[in-house]
């Protein structure tokens, strides 16, 4: 239901925003690689595109604003094209090790982007979007507006996403529970007027 209807919501925008966004042969490319290594995170990355412009539309930002956070969703976990299958489709939690790899995808995201001059524009969002509000993220620690905004407007849809979802090790939160964890971490992982904006989209 709440998926319908940030999907109307991002439509209402521009009706063939949902299509016209990638615009990139170089972006379709690599999502077209994303879905071949894993469905999951593609379908993740889908996910977070369709909260992000719905964010993005709350906080009134540009057209040229939303296509770049929209351009940026799609591909913020673009660097788990190289991690190794064996952690991507772990059936149970990660260990220590693996986690720490896993954390290195940002920069890999970045470095898979490289010098593109269609899609180098989303490096910051690629980069920044594990940044905690309160400076606890990786991969440099950044805190507050010092993180970019499309990437702490990612940070939540992410993190939203990966709570209402089920995995082989974890099953979904509830919407309401999940809104409340987002609003719990506020000014901690999340920035609290985004979350603010984000909840009063979904309970709306």
């Amino acid at each position: 239901m709440y998926k319908q209807k940030m999907y109307q919501k991002v439509t209402k925008i521009n009706p063939n925003f949902v299509f016209n966004i990638k615009n990139s042969h170089s972006l379709d490319s690599l999502l077209e690689k994303l879905r071949e290594k894993n469905h999951y995170t593609y379908q993740h990355s889908l996910n977070v595109y369709m909260y992000s412009i719905s964010i993005g539309e709350k906080l009134k930002l540009k057209t040229t604003e939303l296509k770049q956070l929209g351009q940026g969703a799609l591909l913020h976990d673009i660097g788990k094209l190289k991690m190794s299958d064996k952690i991507l489709k772990k059936p149970d939690s990660l260990t220590e090790l693996e986690y720490q790899k896993i954390k290195k995808h940002p920069i890999q995201g970045v470095k898979i982007i490289g010098n593109n001059k269609n899609i180098s524009n989303l490096k910051t969002a690629i980069l920044e979007h594990h940044e905690n509000f309160d400076g606890s993220g990786y991969p440099f620690g950044l805190s507050g507006e010092n993180i970019a905004l499309n990437a702490r407007i990612i940070r939540i849809a992410d993190s939203f996403d990966t709570m209402v979802s089920n995995r082989v090790y974890q099953s979904a939160l509830p919407i309401e529970k999940a809104i409340t964890e987002l609003k719990e971490n506020a000014g901690q992982q999340f920035d609290p007027e985004i979350v603010k904006s984000f909840a009063e989209l979904i309970l709306d």
